[in-house]
């Protein structure tokens, strides 16, 4: 009898090992999936927030290249809108300096044509004086031609 009790003691000793173990088991397994929860929790938070700011700095970077852009494109614009002014002073430097040629010109040649005129007046006047003298038989001197 003493080993029948000895043999059930220790299938109850066994039994509560068993027991134990299985609740220690199920205690770690539930534990595990607590801690495995949290850590997926924080990995989702900081995935979550680490996109966000990879978001807001792709943002800001755009922001900074589309002013970039913007400002690029002013300088351009100020460029070619220097170029134009400078192309159109040089345009009217140009007609200006023609105008004043041709108007030099065209007073030359109309103080040549005066001259040239009152050359002729003058000859003419001359030839008319020569000519009269001539009928009259007298000689000016001083209208000689040599």
């Amino acid at each position: 009898m003493a080993r029948e009790k000895v043999n059930v003691l220790r299938k109850r000793v066994c039994a509560a090992v068993l027991i134990q173990s299985a609740w220690r088991g199920a205690a770690a397994r539930k534990q595990l999936f607590f801690l495995h929860h949290a850590a997926v929790t924080l990995q989702t938070y900081w995935r979550g927030k680490a996109a966000r700011l990879a978001y807001r700095n792709m943002l800001v970077e755009h922001k900074k290249a589309e002013e970039e852009e913007e400002e690029r494109m002013r300088l351009e614009e100020e460029k070619r809108q220097r170029m134009e002014e400078e192309l159109r002073l040089r345009l009217e430097e140009e007609h200006r300096e023609r105008m004043e040629k041709e108007e030099r010109m065209r007073i030359e040649e109309e103080e040549e044509i005066r001259r040239a005129a009152e050359e002729a007046a003058l000859l003419s006047k001359i030839q008319e004086e020569g000519e009269v003298t001539r009928e009259r038989g007298e000689w000016n001197k001083d209208s000689e031609c040599t």
